[in-house]
């Protein structure tokens, strides 16, 4: 454990700014609870944003908040592995590109993940009651870790009941909620329908859905298998089933069960990352532990110093967010990206595109009435998307601002820009909100 714990803290340093734009919706959230609206949503549950709301006052920032619970999810991961399939599968668990980036990025996925597997390993030791428990807080984290669910099962099969029932129980902070409230207590995933397919009236239960079910597991067993760590546990994992070895077939359970949730919608690698874990491990299976040590070793000396490196994004918006603290709220921004702290908590900027349907024409004296009249005072701007979405916009990211803009600040591709009331006062240096 402080071996991981060691080796996690150490990428999550490296890693102080925002790595997840999800987490901005996150916080508005657990800042707005307990009102109703917050306490359903189609696509999260209610658990991580309690727990960044109940843990905020505590720490006083948000982001600090989201960033121990990734490190802490780490951790809970490697332990939970290691306990469950022996120090070697742990250590080899630890040095996943997948799981050392995550254990640096604020959000569900690892502590959904790291749930799942603590729930797992207490199913194998035979505590039924514990393991329903965990699972229900890993699909209270996110829907869809309750492709955990028919792991644990498999893994207590004299015991079921009474998972189930811990789990039922345990998950009642979300069905009782949503049915007190009149919300759905299955997850509406039309936006990611929408992403996936293109299709506005997109919904789960439809044959256009089911006609691309197979193609979308593909693709998500694509993102899943990427490195060839995976691939080593997947082979691993195949020889672990050819044993009939319990644990191996509880593993390729979740991880075909994550694929075909996620295969639904769509899959990138962030949101593969159970399945990819989970036929990692199967390299418990494939190599003598002494050996799977040694691997993990060397695979460690690549991945970690990798995971370290921050990426232009990142570095670019962390500057950009102290560079333009100074600037009055809210902010439009064209990058999702741009937010400001607030208390402790933290603040999307509004996307020009929300200004209206024509936004991609608009024009620097057009953003800026437009600004005005919905009571903006600053706007950030990015030159790579500004190139790409909003090329009217062309002007604020080159030297001199035009009238009624002032340049507050800038850093790397990003430019912040005053919203003045007077057109004719705009000025071409530097503001004191610099």
């Amino acid at each position: 454990m402080l071996l991981a714990l060691g080796v996690l803290a150490a990428v999550a340093a490296a890693h102080p700014g925002l790595r997840l734009v999800d987490f901005l919706a996150f916080s508005v959230r657990a800042r707005a609870l307990p009102a109703a609206d917050a306490l359903v949503n189609p696509l999260y549950p209610l658990g991580y944003p309690a727990l960044l709301a109940l843990l905020q006052p505590v720490a006083g920032d948000v982001l600090l908040v989201g960033k121990v619970l990734a490190l802490l999810a780490g951790v809970l991961a490697v332990v939970a592995a290691g306990r469950w399939l022996g120090a070697a599968a742990g250590l080899w668990l630890l040095v996943q590109a997948g799981l050392l980036t995550h254990a640096a990025t604020e959000g569900t996925d690892l502590p959904a993940v790291a749930l799942v597997l603590a729930g797992l390993a207490a199913a194998q030791r035979g505590r039924p009651g514990a393991s329903g428990a965990l699972l229900a807080l890993a699909c209270l984290v996110r829907y869809t870790a309750v492709a955990g669910l028919p792991a644990a099962l498999l893994l207590a099969p004299r015991r079921r009941l009474r998972l189930l029932l811990a789990f039922g129980l345990a998950t009642a902070p979300h069905w009782a909620v949503a049915l007190a409230t009149g919300q759905p207590v299955l997850p509406d995933q039309t936006v990611n329908l929408v992403i996936s397919q293109g299709a506005p009236d997109a919904t789960l239960l439809s044959w256009q859905t089911l006609e691309r079910w197979p193609g979308g597991v593909a693709r998500a067993w694509h993102a899943a298998t990427l490195g060839w760590p995976t691939l080593l546990g997947a082979v691993g994992l195949l020889v672990g089933l050819l044993r009939r070895q319990r644990a191996a077939a509880a593993l390729a359970l979740l991880a075909g069960a994550h694929l075909a949730l996620v295969g639904l919608a769509f899959a990138n690698t962030r949101l593969v990352l159970p399945a990819t874990l989970a036929l990692a491990l199967g390299a418990r299976w494939l190599l003598p532990r002494p050996f799977l040590a040694l691997l993990a070793l060397g695979l460690g000396v690549t991945t970690v110093p990798l995971a370290r490196e921050a990426s232009t994004t990142e570095a670019a918006i962390h500057e950009v967010v102290a560079a333009c603290s100074a600037l009055p709220g809210p902010l439009l921004a064209t990058s999702p990206w741009v937010y400001q702290r607030d208390g402790g908590w933290l603040r999307p900027s509004t996307p020009v595109q929300g200004l209206g349907p024509d936004t991609r024409g608009l024009e620097p004296a057009g953003l800026r009435l437009r600004a005005l009249e919905h009571g903006y005072q600053g706007v950030i701007v990015d030159s790579g998307r500004v190139r790409r979405t909003y090329p009217a916009l062309d002007e604020l990211v080159r030297e001199r601002p035009p009238p009624g803009l002032e340049l507050a600040c800038e850093a790397g591709s990003f430019k912040g820009y005053r919203v003045l009331p007077d057109a004719g006062s705009g000025s071409g240096g530097v503001g004191e909100g610099r």
